[in-house]
């Protein structure tokens, strides 16, 4: 299985917006968006870290198509 680093920077992005809203609503927006801001690069670099482990997954032809292909070429799947 791969992910490009856009796609890991929109998760990243989405759910840190989520974080801010929640945190912004118990802390007040000035400090959530900070907080988040430094959040936002640890999640980045823990997901990447997690694409190297090879534990919990597998691969199916599928994955193995678009191993050979561009990466960062849009990927269609049916």
């Amino acid at each position: 299985m791969t992910e490009t680093h856009k796609r890991t920077i929109a998760r990243a992005i989405t759910w840190r917006i989520t974080a801010t809203i929640i945190t912004g609503l118990y802390t007040g927006l000035a400090g959530a968006i900070i907080i988040n801001i430094w959040m936002t690069l640890a999640h980045y670099i823990h997901e990447r870290a997690w694409l190297k482990v090879k534990w919990g997954t597998s691969v199916n032809s599928l994955d193995q198509i678009n191993d050979a292909t561009d990466v960062d070429a849009p990927q269609h799947r049916v």
